[in-house]
């Protein structure tokens, strides 16, 4: 707890030199087991080798999950595959199947590619007219990953980079933010809470005194208050995607699934669960990374003329 203001810093320090690490719980939650990997082949045997041997918690077993759920519902980050989940993994490996249609080489050269270039070029044009004030480059990161997500995955045109308001994204942001500042002050109290008799406690965020707990809470309500303008959006956006006559044409991700409600019927709770899970898969991550890669050069400047030879080599003019 003492190093929860540096968490990932503290996991390196405790971890270093070590290609797997077990540690045991918080004094609140002692049977909790966190096992950090850093081997590549384990990684691989997680990830792919026996992938279906590992999946996520039951409901209730997991309180951050349980949180998570409350934000991104049954997407495939949350949901069970493998022969251990309820309905064999049927609905992750669905998913999974539609979604690898717009994760393709084809689509990414032809739609991905250019709109993340598009997106680039806008970004240029807007640090061009700040060259002699301060930016904050990772804000501008996520604002670039936010406004192309939001075209590849559901069409839509944004242009957060310019300081232009966006309902969906401000509430995406949001609803992160305060269910991390929840969870990062409650976390403890919720623990403890699932070992009160019935119906103060139950497994998970079910039981009376962790739902008076929240409703208590200004973060929590926040939260909800944000969860609710994205079910809003969702819905809206789902309602225009689904009335487009042109949707045989279109290449994003909530076309691809709605044109496949030919086979499956999917309502607009399970689709607006997907959306949000690959907003995550594909803005938070990419923003990170780039904001890392930048960090890394600005501090690294050997390697920063290194990259900038290889780039005027390979790409002259």
């Amino acid at each position: 707890l003492d190093n929860r203001h540096r968490f990932h810093d503290f996991m390196e320090d405790i971890t270093e030199g070590r290609p797997m690490s077990k540690m045991f719980g918080l004094a609140f939650e002692p049977n909790m087991v966190v096992v950090v990997v850093k081997d590549p082949d384990c990684i691989k045997h997680f990830l792919k080798d026996n992938f279906d041997g590992y999946t996520k918690p039951h409901q209730g077993d997991n309180l951050q999950l349980d949180m998570v759920k409350k934000w991104i519902g049954d997407g495939i980050f949350l949901l069970q595959h493998g022969p251990g989940a309820q309905d064999g993994g049927r609905a992750w490996h669905m998913q999974r199947k539609i979604s690898s249609n717009i994760f393709s080489r084809d689509n990414f050269r032809k739609n991905m590619r250019n709109v993340f270039v598009d997106r680039g070029h806008r970004m240029c044009a807007l640090l061009n007219k700040r060259l002699d004030k301060e930016v904050d480059m990772q804000q501008m990161f996520f604002c670039y990953t936010m406004d192309s997500i939001t075209r590849i995955f559901f069409g839509e045109e944004s242009d957060t980079m310019s300081g232009r308001a966006c309902e969906y994204g401000e509430a995406f942001d949001t609803a992160q933010r305060a269910v991390m500042d929840y969870m990062r002050k409650a976390e403890k109290d919720l623990y403890l809470m699932t070992y009160l008799p019935w119906p103060l406690g139950a497994p998970g965020l079910t039981g009376l005194a962790s739902r008076l707990h929240a409703k208590a809470s200004k973060d929590y309500r926040t939260f909800e208050r944000a969860c609710s303008t994205l079910d809003k959006k969702s819905e809206e956006i789902i309602r225009t995607c689904r009335a487009d006559p042109n949707i045989s044409k279109r290449s994003d991700l909530l076309a691809l699934f709605i044109r496949a409600e030919e086979r499956e019927k999917f309502t607009s709770k399970y689709l607006r669960d997907m959306i949000l899970n690959f907003m995550i898969a594909g803005r938070d991550t990419t923003a990170c990374l780039l904001s890392w890669a930048f960090f890394e050069l600005a501090t690294r400047p050997e390697i920063q003329h290194q990259l900038i030879a290889e780039i005027d080599g390979r790409l002259p003019g």
